[in-house]
């Protein structure tokens, strides 16, 4: 979901919030916050929110696009969501602009991300404009203090959006981490990183930072830097596979590959990947409208999907999650037979290894 339209920053890959646009919203629309009443008055509507999920079920919120802190309302419907589903989990990705006004919010928060496209000043501010990188790294630190206080079983994370115009510094982010970390002594989860993906209505130019544009080598020898890195500070390193296989570097990280001592894998589970969309993962907007599939994927696909697989009313969660095609789709996915649409998709290509693991040990249990 989304609690606001809005954003304070002006990200150059970014292809929802451009400079030239007056209100710093996403496509330049009227600016939107979500109020306690809209999420008290939405939710309950769907039976995807029923009695029986509000006591049950696990079922995880996940706050992201435009600048989830800067809505006064945030905690207030955190609260809410809490209180009303007993097994719910609230994750909130944040540009790290916003210190914890109210430090009793990350009480209600289970996961918080921070994006950090650089380690160093020069190339954190030539991306993420007009934020300031000394300010944003005390604002990380900030709520690692009130993480140790209020919340110690919150997981703080940072995410990378990797391109040519940053990829080189992927140790410095790490090594930014890791001393922020042992200066204020709290715990952090993970670094993630994300391949950009630049839209065919964004400009030209952008293309030209791409992944693709990075000599194999050098790219090859950063990963191989950043692993040192995150070693020496005990970080975790949720790098999806399209990234190694980009570069033809094999990780020897155990987030990448499979336990070596386990038994060759059978070959049904070789296109194993990814089990985000057969668990009913969709993007739901507070008007009411759910995103088609997977918030992640390229939006190019959306239709292609939709006909292909006669997807009903995708304004209504139970017809589209009931349909006999989001069924075949999900099933399809699973079975790797998407791997075009998902290609860039870091939660489908890092969950990969992960939910083929988890298979091929419950295959040798049977066994």
């Amino acid at each position: 979901m989304w609690l606001t339209n809005k954003c304070n920053i002006n990200c150059i890959m970014c292809p929802f919030v451009l400079k030239e646009y007056e209100n710093k919203t996403y496509f330049n629309e009227a600016p939107f916050f979500a109020t306690l009443k809209d999420v008290e008055r939405i939710l309950p509507r769907h039976t995807l929110f029923s009695k029986k999920i509000e006591k049950e079920t696990e079922i995880e919120f996940n706050f992201f696009k435009g600048e989830t802190l800067l809505n006064p309302e945030a905690m207030d419907i955190f609260k809410y969501i809490k209180r009303r589903y007993k097994k719910s989990k609230i994750a909130v990705l944040s540009n790290g602009t916003i210190p914890p006004l109210n430090v009793e919010i990350v009480k209600y928060i289970d996961v918080l991300g921070f994006s950090l496209d650089g380690g160093t000043k020069e190339v954190f501010e030539s991306i993420r404009t007009p934020a300031n990188f000394e300010h944003v790294i005390g604002t990380i630190k900030e709520w690692i203090k009130v993480q140790k206080i209020y919340n110690p079983d919150l997981l703080l994370r940072t995410s990378t959006t990797l391109s040519k115009m940053n990829i080189e510094d992927l140790p410095n982010i790490v090594e930014t981490v890791g001393e922020a970390i042992n200066e204020v002594g709290g715990r952090w989860d993970s670094i993630y990183c994300q391949p950009v993906v630049i839209e065919d209505y964004q400009s030209v130019e952008l293309k030209k930072i791409t992944l693709e544009h990075v000599p194999l080598e050098t790219g090859r020898d950063i990963l191989k830097e950043t692993e040192k890195v995150a070693i020496k500070y005990n970080i975790r390193l949720d790098i999806p596979q399209s990234i190694y296989e980009m570069f033809g570097y094999n990780s020897k990280s155990e987030s990448v590959n499979i336990n070596e001592e386990k038994k060759q894998e059978p070959e049904v589970l070789k296109e194993a990947f990814c089990d985000k969309l057969s668990n009913g993962y969709l993007s739901y907007d507070l008007n009411g409208r759910v995103g088609f599939a997977c918030c992640f994927m390229d939006k190019k696909y959306w239709r292609d999907l939709i006909e292909r697989y006669n997807i009903p009313d995708y304004k209504n969660p139970d017809i589209i999650y009931n349909s006999k095609g989001y069924w075949q789709l999900r099933k399809d996915l699973l079975e790797g037979k998407l791997q075009k649409e998902c290609r860039n998709c870091t939660i489908g290509k890092s969950n990969y290894y992960k939910l083929r693991t988890k298979l091929l040990e419950e295959s040798i249990m049977k066994k």
